[in-house]
């Protein structure tokens, strides 16, 4: 008797954890840019770009001065390793052997397309995407463990 899953197997969750990698770098980037423009409105005009060093640090300016300078090396951090992601799964979409799929997949980690528009794009509707995301997934994960099999 076949058994009826909803929903994706841990396998295809623990594929799809890795190509969404990229979509958490940018929301955690987004969040650290908002947090950036907030600081930055509520510095004074004239301390913005002063370097702020050492010391008895009791002034609220000068810790939102030094967050800034965090904050803006952290982004940059973010963005160098968002590049080496990005690469890294572009790479292993293209190992794909279906076409269909290799799209599906770019569209929806490396572009972020919502599921109307990957299924317009590829002339099919929501669901029948959707279902195509599965069967990605699947030959995705097969890659993977064979990948890692050999490494």
């Amino acid at each position: 008797m076949k058994r009826t899953r909803f929903g994706p197997s841990p396998q295809q969750r623990r594929t799809s954890d890795y190509l969404s990698r990229l979509q958490r770098m940018e929301e955690e980037v987004n969040f650290k840019l908002q947090y950036l423009h907030t600081l930055r409105t509520q510095m004074p005009a004239a301390r913005t770009e002063e370097r702020v060093t050492g010391g008895d640090i009791a002034d609220s300016t000068a810790r939102r001065a030094i967050k800034i300078q965090e904050l803006q090396q952290e982004i940059g951090q973010l963005y160098a390793h968002m590049d080496a992601v990005r690469r890294e799964t572009e790479m292993f979409i293209r190992t794909l052997p279906d076409l269909r799929l290799r799209s599906l997949l770019e569209m929806r980690y490396l572009s972020g397309f919502k599921w109307e528009t990957i299924a317009e794009t590829l002339f099919m509707t929501p669901r029948s995407a959707m279902r195509l995301h599965q069967r990605a997934l699947q030959t995705a994960h097969i890659l993977l463990t064979e990948r890692r099999a050999l490494s």
